[in-house]
């Protein structure tokens, strides 16, 4: 017998013992030496992409005609809207003068800071709330003296309160404030004596003007 039958006898013995087929051991030979012609083939992609990418700084002159390329200027521009002046804090936060919402003032007892806008339908007398003043109400009266309410709309300082400065300006109790409301409304039916008088109040204004009813 040949040196390469006795050889591969041996194999096929080492195989049986083993338990693993011949054809197996093969395949996996096989598997092995395309791996490796993958790994070699993706190494030599790779490599060809890296020469293609280069820096934008160099010229791919390599290239028949781009000998004149320049890299390419991908920044977007996007306007700025216009600056404005700025305004400073202090006229920033400026509170809107009365006249552009109620047409008139005065002060009831010659004390009490009164508005007044319009001067036909209902009287509208309006009592603001703890905090709050008389113009508090202004954008309502500039609203009812219009089309189509065409009504009167009138607003008063309690005490401590916009214009209101009095001994005691901190006894907003509420006998002091029924009092008050008390005369605003006797100043109104003088000022307009054929008038219907509507009582609105908001917040703490609101609870006055509830519990003056009792006293009118």
């Amino acid at each position: 017998m040949s040196s390469q039958f006795l050889a591969k006898l041996e194999e096929e013995k080492k195989q049986a013992q083993s338990g693993k087929p011949l054809d197996q051991d093969m395949q996996e030979e096989d598997d092995e030496e395309e791996e490796g012609d993958e790994i070699g083939e993706l190494s030599t992609v790779t490599d060809g992409f890296n020469k293609i990418h280069m820096d934008d700084d160099v010229a791919p002159t390599n290239v028949a005609g781009l000998d004149d390329y320049e890299p390419a200027n991908h920044q977007f521009h996007v306007p700025k809207p216009p600056l404005q002046a700025k305004q400073s804090q202090a006229t920033k936060y400026d509170p809107a003068s009365w006249d552009e919402y109620f047409d008139s003032t005065d002060k009831i007892d010659g004390r009490v800071p009164c508005y007044y806008a319009g001067n036909s339908g209902h009287v509208f007398l309006c009592l603001h709330g703890a905090g709050h003043s008389a113009l508090s109400f202004a954008a309502l009266a500039k609203t009812l003296k219009q089309a189509p309410y065409n009504s009167t709309c009138v607003s008063f300082d309690f005490r401590g309160h916009g214009g209101h400065y009095c001994e005691g300006e901190t006894q907003l109790t509420q006998a002091n404030l029924i009092e008050e409301t008390i005369r605003a409304i006797k100043h109104v039916c003088d000022r307009y004596p054929a008038q219907s008088i509507i009582l609105v109040g908001h917040s703490m204004g609101g609870s006055i003007a509830t519990k003056t009813v009792d006293f009118i």
